[in-house]
């Protein structure tokens, strides 16, 4: 989709559909709407008096203009009450009138921002937002729906159009960002929706290769030798029961020089997860293949901080297996000693995230990070604790996690900060090794992050 954004009047714009937005609350209308409602001759006036369109969040009111103005239709779409007007209000009332416009057919699609009518966010932000709303309302996975995607109609341009040309720097600035960011984030939705008998460790190796030489990132894979030779026992042993070999990728962007500070992101990438000799209840078992979610998103973010251009050193690394039951798994019982030398009793093979991070956190050490986060499916327990959402958040490092709280609140990713109190290293202890790779049902969330803290 080519996006693009200019400065004119809203109602003076050629399109096949024009998207404003309108606050709840909101008694006048914005000098835009009233014009364009001016020229329809009161039908706006009318929508909005009869009840017919209140702006609530995400409520859409579509017109026909006939010939009336240059836009074919006029899209009206809700943020709710401008008192709780954040920017994911935004996103999301943009991803519905994409989703809505692309039902009708629609090729063209323009979205007037009244910038200073939106709160005190900056113009940059707001188009950002807007854009992010667009592609991702948009998103559809379609690689094996061939024919079907054939005949779709797809929205091929988008214009976020100001009245102030003062703010259109900034508009252009934010509009580029969102499309990079959620273009990164597309990218991540394809892969981990991409199925296990595709998407292997060895194809998340290829395609961290790709990335890299498009994006002039540094790639670098250790294969089932290599992991061998590092001692990576953890990642060997979760991919042992596979006849696809396990892989550790790392990808470094060298945004912030020689002596620069680096944050290191480790992502979990378990590219099938039948829970190993553990094995999972056959119901959902196809949805395993999202257990390289956190080893995507990891391929996502280095995609968007390189095009982004992001003035830090920032390294990705991706632990990549397949976790099968077959002679050569893993076993409840087995100790095996990780790359930071500690031991693990394994309990339960379906804990097998847990032990490819502990090598991978181990290993990313070596880059003396600033910052290490870690992204991961880790436990349904998570989801059960606090359903979808918001993710579980723990860490060691209060300015941190503040900081990612703030981010998550700002984009819509919320997360919820969990304890890591000392007394949960109690249910990890092991008769016969340094840790169990497992503290039981209780606590199972927290016991997980205390075991990779370990």
């Amino acid at each position: 989709m080519k996006i693009g954004a200019r400065s004119g009047k809203i109602d003076e714009i050629e399109s096949e559909v024009t998207v404003l937005c309108r606050f709840q609350d909101e008694k006048a209308m914005i000098p835009s709407l009233r014009r364009l409602d001016k020229s329809l001759r009161g039908i706006v006036g009318e929508s909005i008096a009869s009840g017919e369109f209140r702006g609530r969040p995400n409520e859409t009111l579509l017109l026909h203009t006939i010939g009336l103005v240059p836009a074919r239709r006029l899209m009206l779409v809700g943020l709710g009450k401008k008192a709780k007007f954040e920017l994911d209000a935004l996103r999301k009332a943009i991803s519905t009138a994409a989703r809505k416009a692309k039902e009708i057919h629609v090729r063209t699609m323009a979205i007037g921002l009244e910038i200073d009518k939106m709160g005190e966010y900056p113009a940059e932000r707001l188009a950002q937002a807007a854009v992010e709303g667009a592609v991702l309302g948009l998103y559809r996975f379609s690689d094996y729906h061939a024919g079907e995607n054939g005949n779709a109609v797809e929205i091929k341009s988008l214009e976020i159009v100001v009245e102030d040309r003062k703010s259109l720097r900034g508009v252009r600035e934010g509009a580029r960002e969102g499309q990079i960011i959620a273009e990164s984030v597309t990218l991540a939705r394809d892969l981990d929706n991409t199925p296990g008998n595709r998407a292997t460790p060895e194809y998340l190796a290829r395609r961290a290769r790709a990335l890299a030489r498009r994006c002039g990132l540094r790639c670098t894979v250790m294969n089932h030798r290599e992991l061998q030779r590092e001692r990576m026992e953890a990642i060997l042993a979760v991919g042992g029961g596979s006849g696809r070999k396990p892989r550790l990728i790392v990808l470094q962007h060298r945004g912030g020089g020689r002596s620069g500070e680096t944050v290191v992101l480790v992502g979990k990438g378990v590219t099938f997860d039948s829970g190993g000799i553990s094995i999972k209840p056959g119901a959902d078992m196809d949805k395993m293949k999202y257990d390289k979610s956190g080893a995507v998103v990891v391929l996502g973010v280095m995609n968007a901080v390189s095009k982004l251009e992001i003035p830090l050193n920032v390294v990705g690394i991706i632990p990549a297996a397949e976790n099968l039951p077959s002679g050569e798994a893993y076993r409840p019982g087995d100790i095996i000693r990780t790359y930071s030398g500690k031991t693990v009793e394994v309990m339960n093979t379906d804990a097998e995230g847990r032990l490819i991070l502990a090598d991978a956190l181990a290993y990313g050490l070596k880059y003396k990070p600033a910052a290490m986060i870690d992204i991961a499916t880790l436990t349904g327990a998570c989801v059960i604790a606090l359903g979808s959402l918001a993710a579980g958040l723990m860490g060691n490092d209060e300015e941190l996690q503040d900081d990612l709280i703030d981010s998550g609140n700002r984009t819509g990713e919320r997360l919820w900060r969990l304890p890591l109190w000392e007394e949960y290293r109690e249910f990890l202890k092991s008769e016969h090794a340094e840790l169990k790779n497992t503290g039981g049902r209780e606590g199972s969330v927290i016991t997980a992050g205390k075991f990779l803290e370990e």
